[in-house]
């Protein structure tokens, strides 16, 4: 299987690019938000649930992207947790 850099070189881990893969054929719900983003195509929340969770349902699993010049520096993680929640200070990010 060939190489697929979601986020450039060194950007998310093969994990994460595994379970974007996983939403890209359907086995997964998938929302983006690029609010906040350097460009208009870096999201900065990406969230993954079962295909037929809600926005509101606290399952999903969120990662927040900082970006320095462009490039992802750190993705901070969140579970069990609502899609709409993504923006609130609590819980707290995992890193």
């Amino acid at each position: 299987m060939p190489e697929v850099l979601l986020f450039g070189p060194g950007g998310a881990s093969e994990a994460t690019q595994l379970e974007l893969l996983e939403a890209i054929k359907g086995e997964r719900r998938i929302q983006l938000d690029y609010t906040g983003g350097p460009t208009e195509s870096d999201p900065v929340y990406i969230g993954l649930a079962a295909p037929d969770a809600t926005v509101s349902d606290p399952v999903w699993t969120i990662r927040k992207l900082t970006y320095s010049s462009g490039n992802v520096i750190s993705i901070e993680l969140r579970t069990a947790t609502a899609w709409d929640s993504r923006t609130t200070p609590t819980p707290t990010w995992e890193t």
